[in-house]
């Protein structure tokens, strides 16, 4: 009987948490934004380059959702892209979720790096940016939230 009972109990549980909302909060973050391309020495090729802006401290909570992910900061601004695309990196244990923000169509991502004991990285990257002259691909803005490393339950 018991274990029976215990197998109900876990399945139970899982349902429970799996039809929750997936939610983070965070307590401010740092922003960084495209500069242009830089060449270092001893490579061949351009990369994207990114200088820090300043740090932010309002702060909010992201939701997961099957088909949306949405940044609700605490002033009551909402930022709601539609999930297209997502891609799990089992080596480096990072889940990207690719979408579209709702108020503008630029293209956006979620990024979730599992770092094991020390929690998880939150980025959210926005706007493409296409050099041709020197084949650099890039984001215009890049936000790493302050979550105190906590983690979506289930993010696969």
């Amino acid at each position: 009987m018991k274990p029976i009972f215990f197998t109900v109990m876990t399945i139970l549980i899982g349902l429970n948490m799996q039809a929750q909302d997936q939610k983070v909060n965070f307590i401010g973050g740092t922003f960084a934004y495209y500069d242009g391309p830089v060449q270092f020495p001893g490579e061949k090729t351009y990369r994207a380059w990114y200088k820090t802006g300043p740090s932010f401290n309002d702060a909010g909570t992201i939701y997961l959702e099957k088909e949306y992910f949405i940044i609700e900061w605490r002033s009551g601004e909402e930022w709601k892209a539609k999930i297209t695309k997502t891609k799990k990196d089992f080596e480096t244990d990072k889940t990207t979720y690719t979408g579209i923000w709702e108020d503008n169509d630029y293209e956006c991502q979620l990024i979730i790096e599992d770092k094991g004991a020390y929690g998880c990285l939150t980025t959210v990257k926005s706007r493409r940016v296409f050099n041709r002259e020197y084949k650099v691909k890039g984001w215009k803005k890049v936000y790493t939230f302050a979550t105190g490393g906590a983690c979506f339950i289930y993010y696969n």
